[in-house]
């Protein structure tokens, strides 16, 4: 009987599996409500699945909606998306980033005080769909001028810092803003400086530093052709890099479009689109926490494929590189790539990148986020039912398209009869390990990983889980050798193992 009950579970779970299209053709439907869908951003949701959000035109001008999609494929909240933010003013460009447990904090540029007065906020919305904060968001920058393109990134502490462009000195300059777990600002009214130099600052990106501060990049014009630059701030709002920022590209010809991730040590990796020969390609390059450039000077080539390629995305592949996406035009125009780089800068995958999507439409400004196990999940706006509608795709740690591993796996279908934090395995590791634990009962689970003093360095799961046997991947490539302790939090039940790590 339990040998028929496992076969049919089995069954089901590759049924669920089976959600996520293995055809760059097809793919999986996020939202196709009446009217357009622009602007699709994600970010992982924690157990191997995404949450996207998008700005919505399905019965007024752009509100903001948000949809979670689960490892499997499958959307979890209602049908085409929550509303985030329904005033009567416009909403554009949402951005968001992960709570920490299992939700996500959006930001998005908003007209409420006047179209040509758009403003910064924010809102927060939990794993089950329901928003947190003030109805239709937070103010985050209010300042005379104009305020636009918001860009957001975690804390580490159920908060963020969103950074936006900002013309309040009647030039484009950058600014950034903390915001705690309870919709609170932490830092000066109105957001403190990044960079004010006399000069244009456009097409900015930010990314966490991993200590609770952020590394931000962005297209400077100071000498004339646009080169990339970067600038970090710690948790308390001060920079930490030379003035207005360090150049990461100065190469001839423009450079634009940077987009960045965390490297796992303190540093980012940045990509952006190149056109230090005729055509745009992608480059890429890594600087350091203390603010060295890691790679070839000006950067590695990551596609230069015929024709032009543009408007990069990237993420984390967990490993110390980065996965990178991009539209490319070498087929038909607006298809999209992907292309792995490891941590010493060398491309993993196919030469000029693997296909994510290549259906006879266009793919519109796509984005990435990690799927954790060195993958990533892809989405974009996609014109193939006439109107602009939100798609999905997933690639694995191997360029593959289709079913991974989640982060988080159920291992075994037989319900256990008691809480229980098994070894991790392999134990010394060095520097991924696998932690098993079972739940007889749903419960909010919370595993936490600390070092010989007790500090807190890594929280794995932070969520509810349903009744079961699971796994979770840990990566400790950003520490050094040592005793580490890990513990599991379920309920009432608590229990605290040690695993060595050995470089």
């Amino acid at each position: 009987m339990k040998h028929s009950l496992l076969i049919i579970a089995a069954m089901l779970v590759t049924n669920l599996q089976a959600q996520w299209s293995s055809d760059p053709n097809i793919n999986n439907a996020i939202c196709t409500a009446g009217g357009d869908q622009f602007f699709p951003e994600l970010t992982s949701d924690g157990s191997g699945g995404a949450i996207i959000t998008w700005a919505d035109y399905r019965i007024q001008s752009s509100d903001i909606y948000a949809q979670r999609i689960n490892s499997s494929g499958i959307v979890e909240w209602s049908a085409d998306g929550v509303a985030i933010c329904t005033t009567t003013a416009g909403r554009s460009y949402p951005q968001l980033t992960s709570d920490g447990s299992g939700g996500a904090i959006i930001t998005w540029e908003d007209h409420r005080s006047g179209f040509n007065n758009p403003d910064i906020y924010a809102q927060r919305i939990n794993l089950d769909g329901t928003v947190e904060w003030l109805a239709n968001g937070v103010a985050i920058c209010t300042a005379l001028e104009i305020q636009f393109s918001p860009k957001i990134t975690s804390d580490g502490s159920g908060g963020v810092i969103i950074s936006w462009e900002d013309v309040r000195n009647l030039n484009d300059d950058i600014y950034a803003q903390r915001i705690n777990s309870n919709g609170t600002v932490q830092w000066s009214t109105d957001g403190v400086a990044i960079c004010t130099a006399p000069t244009p600052q456009a097409f900015h990106q930010i990314t966490s530093d991993g200590s609770g501060g952020a590394i931000i990049t962005w297209s400077d014009g100071r000498f004339g052709f646009a080169d990339i630059y970067a600038q970090s701030i710690n948790s308390d709002g001060t920079v930490e890099w030379s003035v207005d920022g360090i150049a990461i590209c100065s190469a001839i010809g423009v450079q634009g479009s940077p987009h960045l991730t965390t490297d796992g040590s303190g540093g980012a990796i940045i990509t952006w689109a190149d056109r230090r020969i005729p055509n745009d390609h992608i480059y890429a390059q890594r600087i350091n926490s203390g603010g060295t450039i890691e790679w070839t000077e000006n950067g590695v080539a990551i596609c230069r494929a015929p024709d032009s390629q543009s408007v990069p995305h990237v993420t984390s592949d967990g490993s110390g590189g980065a996965i990178i996406t991009w539209s490319d035009n070498r087929i038909q125009g607006a298809d999209i790539y992907a292309q792995r780089i490891n941590s010493g800068g060398i491309v993993e995958w196919t030469i000029n990148g693997v296909a994510i999507c290549t259906a006879t439409s266009p793919q519109d400004l796509h984005q990435l986020t990690s799927d954790g196990r060195g993958g990533a999940i892809v989405t974009w706006q996609d014109g193939r039912n006439s109107d602009w509608d939100i798609y999905a795709s997933r690639v694995d740690t191997n360029g593959n398209l289709g079913n991974t591993t989640p982060v988080e796996d159920e291992v075994e279908t037989v319900k256990p009869d008691k809480f229980d934090l098994l070894q991790n395995y392999p134990n010394p590791f060095n520097p991924n390990t696998e932690i098993n634990y079972q739940l007889p009962e749903r419960s909010f689970v919370a595993i936490k990983v600390f070092d010989v003093l007790g500090t807190e360095i890594a929280v794995l799961v932070n969520e509810e889980k349903r009744a079961g046997s699971y796994e979770v991947e840990y990566n400790a490539s950003n520490l050094p050798s040592g005793v580490y302790f890990y513990q599991l939090s379920a309920g009432s039940f608590i229990e605290t193992k040690k695993m060595i790590l050995l470089r």
